[in-house]
């Protein structure tokens, strides 16, 4: 997902050229890992909760209304 264009989408990256990627003048890594986070849903609700917002978002309420929305959705095709 990319964070702070107001287009959040899923796609692929290599790991390899995001752990490449260094502060130009300390030599530090600029993307790490967010070792804390712990997910409570599915990539899909992330990912739909992020295009309604136009935002990556962890809010408890967008994820809850978006999982509620989901799972209505995936119900009523069954």
């Amino acid at each position: 997902m990319r964070s702070g264009h107001g287009e959040p989408e899923l796609g692929y990256v290599c790991l390899e050229e995001l752990e490449s990627i260094q502060h130009p003048f300390l030599p530090i890594p600029l993307i790490v890992r967010d070792e804390h986070f712990d997910a409570e849903h599915l990539m899909s609700v992330y990912a739909e909760a992020a295009r309604q917002h136009q935002f990556i978002t962890e809010k408890p309420q967008h994820l809850q209304r978006t999982y509620a929305k989901c799972n209505k959705l995936v119900n009523r095709s069954l």
